[in-house]
């Protein structure tokens, strides 16, 4: 059957079409049990019907309360079985529900607070415990707007709630591993998202998308309104990571189908569009492998992450030569095995002008560069740098801050001692660019770059590091830690080194 509700006249009423006649809403004489029903909640006041949602029991969810609607165990939904049970009395607002697995997710009435709605066998029943209740401060003066709830379920399970105030409440929630947790989004300014949906770009991508509605001001000091969203954070590598707000990406790849062993080395890629003096940049080519001395099956260091200019191109085929202005020799290489591209590097990048005016931070092949204007809708990288992966937009800063020190599993307390984390040891993965301290005014960057050779870019974290800290005695042992660059952030765990009084 298909539902619908709250008319005009009869707000807490529901009603059902025929079964399988999903258009038509009339009776017989005498009834019969796949006719249409109409349905008033037999509730002590009169509630609007907000939403229905269908589990196992149709959910209803209105303006006061929360209703569970069946037929009971095996038996048809027909008129005379349809049961109708008040679950609890919480309230919904406008902002349509969200459903992970069999929880649903709703704004309650007054738009202040996000419950979840689940069965429960103690009570044989659906019961809506508040998921806010830990980060009710960020619904204190901020109420979600009524195009605020979207939520994606890949790859990881978060709901946006977009609240006036122009920020949003951000809940990742995995009911089967206990997780409830909290953040908070916003945008540069001057800058405020406005609405969110959820959408799966298409069928084969594996990933759901936020896609916002975001209210800036343009180069010109008008007031637009620009849709934006976010990006996949499955990133191959450094140069892949897009971590800026508002921006844009400048990545033409171009596919090797063949590389020949030969002095000079010629490398094929049909239609490739490069002309002789272009410089490029290749990677990804995947080569026969080799094995060291310990039997690890390796790659051979050849051509990949490097800088070359094109010589002596055809419409399908060019060579190269190396920094030194010689033809690159490939007889004695291993094998080309497939994949690979090549990328034209550039130092002015156009396309900007939503942002004209404005100082913007980019990742260019993985390196970092900050205050770059943009001016007649470009930036330009300082000389003699040239990139061929870049992305530019505006500087967004990710804050972690960890709570007042305490001392776990014992009945000890260090409340209001002073005392002093004289370290940090703390567990990323894929990481980069991380700044930390004990308030905002004093940080230590954490040094990474150890065995990259001349001109790569700084390598990922995965795995701990233990990063010393300036001498701070307080109260509280708090630690912050910052991003400001345009990298990847992920904290897995830390472990504080503390100094107490006695």
């Amino acid at each position: 059957r298909r539902v619908f509700g709250r008319t005009n006249n009869k707000p807490d009423t529901s009603f059902y079409t025929q079964t399988g006649n999903f258009k038509n809403l009339s009776i017989s004489t005498p009834t019969q049990a796949d006719d249409a029903i109409t349905a008033t909640l037999n509730s002590g006041e009169v509630n609007e019907i907000m939403h229905f949602v269908p589990l196992n029991d149709l959910i209803v969810l209105t303006s006061g309360e929360e209703w569970r609607v069946n037929s009971g165990q095996d038996t048809g939904f027909s008129a005379t079985t349809l049961r109708q049970k008040p679950q609890s009395d919480w309230g919904s607002g406008h902002q349509r529900p969200v459903t992970y697995g069999s929880t649903v997710i709703h704004v309650a009435a007054g738009n202040a607070m996000v419950r979840g709605i689940g069965f429960s066998l103690d009570i044989d029943g659906y019961s809506g415990p508040d998921l806010s209740i830990t980060a009710s401060h960020l619904f204190r003066t901020a109420r979600v707007r009524d195009a605020g709830l979207a939520a994606v379920h890949a790859p990881d399970p978060l709901s946006v709630f977009v609240k006036d105030d122009g920020t949003a409440a951000v809940m990742t929630f995995q009911r089967e591993q206990e997780v409830i947790a909290w953040s908070r989004w916003d945008t540069p300014g001057p800058g405020k998202l406005e609405s969110v949906a959820s959408v799966r770009p298409s069928i084969s991508d594996i990933d759901e998308q936020f896609y916002f509605v975001v209210k800036r001001v343009d180069g010109a000091g008008n007031v637009v309104r620009y849709i934006e969203r976010t990006v996949d954070r499955r990133f191959a590598s450094v140069e892949d990571c897009f971590f800026v707000d508002s921006g844009l990406t400048y990545d033409t790849p171009i596919s090797i189908s063949a590389i020949t062993l030969a002095n000079p080395c010629v490398i094929t890629a049909t239609a490739h569009g490069l002309a002789n003096g272009d410089e490029v940049d290749l990677s990804g080519i995947v080569w026969a492998a080799q094995f060291d001395a310990n039997f690890n099956e390796v790659q051979p260091d050849q051509l990949n992450d490097r800088h070359y200019l094109i010589r002596n191109k055809t419409a399908n085929t060019f060579e190269i030569e190396d920094e030194d202005g010689a033809a690159v020799n490939s007889s004695a290489f291993k094998a080309y095995f497939e994949k690979g591209y090549a990328r034209k590097t550039a130092s002015v990048f156009t396309g900007l002008w939503h942002l004209e005016g404005q100082s913007l931070v980019a990742l260019a092949d993985g390196n970092v560069f900050e205050d770059l204007t943009v001016t007649n809708g470009a930036i330009t990288l300082p000389f003699p740098y040239r990139a061929s992966r870049v992305h530019a937009g505006l500087r967004f800063i990710s804050d972690v801050e960890l709570l007042d020190l305490a001392i776990p599993g014992t009945s000890q307390t260090i409340q209001g001692q002073m005392k002093h984390v004289v370290g940090i040891f703390v567990l990323m993965e894929r990481s980069r660019g991380l700044l930390l301290g004990p308030d905002k005014d004093h940080f230590t960057e954490l040094l990474q770059r150890q065995f990259e050779r001349l001109g790569e870019p700084t390598r990922l974290l995965t795995g701990g590091a233990l990063i010393p800290l300036p001498p701070d005695w307080n109260p509280h042992g708090r630690v912050l830690f910052r991003q400001k660059y345009p990298l990847p952030f992920t904290l897995l765990s830390v472990a504080p080194r503390t100094e107490g009084e006695d």
